[in-house]
């Protein structure tokens, strides 16, 4: 899963696009985009409310990567293909 801190700034939107343009690549990682605004969780994850963060949730629940700019897709399926879940 990727967690969005807000979908009120750019960066937003177009990490949303770049997600949006692979929707087969996103179903056959189970991979989901959510967006959060509730201060506490965004804190908890730590993403910042101020400007664009995301972070990748591994199915164990846990914080895989937090990226810090508009990400391509190409690099987050890298990380996830490598992962042990993924490769069974």
């Amino acid at each position: 899963m990727l967690v969005l801190s807000t979908s009120e700034l750019p960066d937003f939107k177009r990490q949303a696009e770049i997600f949006n343009s692979s929707p087969q690549d996103n179903l056959d990682r189970q991979l989901l985009m959510i967006s959060i605004s509730n201060s506490k969780q965004i804190e908890k994850l730590g993403l910042s409310l101020d400007s664009f963060s995301m972070v990748l949730i591994g199915k164990d629940g846990l914080v895989k990567k937090t990226y810090n700019e508009v990400t391509d897709m190409a690099s987050v399926y890298e990380l996830i293909d490598s992962m042990p879940m993924r490769r069974k």
